[in-house]
Formats: C-alpha cells, structure tokens, sequence
C-alpha cells in the first residue's frame, strides 16, 4: 500500500510528490488570479441580462453620463436647444458638416419621435446588454449599450467612445434611440 522510509532523513511522502503538489498549488492559484477579471466580467454580463442595470444619476463625464444626457436632449420641449445639447455630446468623428447634416436630418429626427421609450417616471434608463469595443491590440476604444426601450422587444444601442480631441471624454459615435 504506502512504501514509507525508514531513513529519518527522507520524508515519509518523498520529496518528488511534494515538489510536484507545490508546482500544481503554483499553477492553480496562477491561473484562478488571471482568470478572475474573466469570470467577473461574466458575472456581471449574467447580471446584466437577467436583471438590467437602472442609471438615475450618473458620475459627470461618464459614458453612462452621455447617455443621460443624450435622452434628456431628446426629451426637450424646444427642438433647438434639444439639438444643440445633443450635438456637443457627439464624438469630433461626427461633427463634420456632412456627419452633422446626416444626425441632424435623419438620426435626431427619429429620436425626437422616441423620445418617450427610454425614460422611466422617475427619468432613470435601464441598460441590459454592454458591450466592450476594442481596438485590435485589446485596449478599450468604446463601450455599446443596449437599453431597454419601453415600446420594442429588443434593446436599442448606442455606442460611445473615447474622443482624444474632446480631452479623452466619453462621446457618441453611433446610436440608434
């Protein structure tokens, strides 16, 4: 059953089992540790999904902030003002005169019209689907939300991104509220 020594100086177990118990500890921990930000970023999709995240009062200048900021414009009673607010919070990709005709013409006409879909009684959105944009070396460009729209099955995206000409700032890039 057990081969155990009968020299004192060689450990009951030997030392090539123990040697490879504490390679196999090292590579376990190692791996857990590098695969914690996976399995969070999973939890969190799961959660997500299932249970949405509801945004009222978002920090200032974040992505999430944009977003707000963006169904606010939507919301306004004066078209004008609505649109000015809007056009600032888009990225310095999209404010050429060409982009610029483009959002005001077609995309902000359309959101004016759903306005009402987004926005719950207490002026909160839900987001329930997230979606990182990243550039091909893997760094974080943009970040695709999915938000619960009150009058359609699926959620309606809306991608922000950094803008380097607008201070690293969150700013929209594409949306289709």
């Amino acid at each position: 059953m057990f081969a155990f020594s009968s020299n004192p100086a060689t450990p009951a177990w030997g030392a090539p089992w123990r040697r490879s118990l504490g390679i196999c500890v090292v590579v376990c921990v190692a791996l857990s540790a590098a695969g914690c930000d996976y399995v969070d970023e999973q939890v969190t999709k799961a959660r997500i999904k299932v249970l949405g995240i509801t945004v009222c009062e978002p920090a200032r200048e974040t992505a999430e902030w944009v977003l707000m900021k963006t169904l606010k414009a939507m919301q306004e009673k004066n078209d004008e003002k609505g649109w000015e607010s809007f056009q600032k919070l888009l990225h310095s990709q999209e404010r050429t005169v060409n982009s610029l005709r483009s959002w005001r013409q077609m995309t902000w006409r359309r959101m004016r019209k759903q306005k009402d879909h987004y926005l719950d009684e207490d002026g909160c959105y839900k987001i329930i689907q997230l979606r990182k944009l990243e550039s091909s070396r893997g760094t974080l460009q943009g970040l695709e939300f999915y938000v619960e729209s009150n009058k359609k099955e699926m959620g309606t995206p809306c991608s922000v991104y950094r803008d380097k000409d607008n201070k690293d700032r969150w700013r929209i890039k594409r949306c289709s509220f």
